[in-house]
């Protein structure tokens, strides 16, 4: 458990490291709509990642796990409409989001559901 627990440390980390380097972060830090926390749990049999995504729908998430070992999340969520309708200019809001986490053993992909609980997505990986 200790190692897992600095793995997920060192990958946050490296995560906001990320951020502070990108040139964007000024964007990301005023639209908090686009930020995420996420929890993993070990569950003797399986894994279970929860990421609160907020306006994100199911369709929007493109969730695989490569190699057994490595969650791949990535969400584009587009709102509103564009163009014009009767003279008043519309408006499309766009937003990414992105993470990997690594898992500390490997899972069985082909076993992986993916489902919606409010505003979490909860992604249940059972262990190989």
């Amino acid at each position: 458990m200790q190692k897992m627990q600095a793995e997920m440390d060192e990958s946050f980390n490296e995560m906001f490291r990320q951020f502070g380097l990108h040139p964007g972060f000024d964007t990301f830090t005023k639209n908090p709509s686009y930020s995420s926390s996420s929890n993993m749990q070990d569950l003797r049999d399986r894994y279970e990642i929860r990421l609160f995504l907020p306006g994100a729908k199911n369709s929007e998430a493109d969730v695989t796990l490569e190699n057994g070992q490595t969650l791949k999340v990535s969400v584009t969520s587009k709102t509103g409409a564009g163009g014009e309708t009767n003279g008043v200019a519309g408006m499309t809001e766009w937003g990414d989001y992105e993470q990997d986490v690594r898992l500390p053993t490997p899972g069985k992909a082909d076993k992986m559901t993916v489902k919606r609980a409010g505003n979490e997505l909860v992604i249940t990986i059972p262990k190989a």
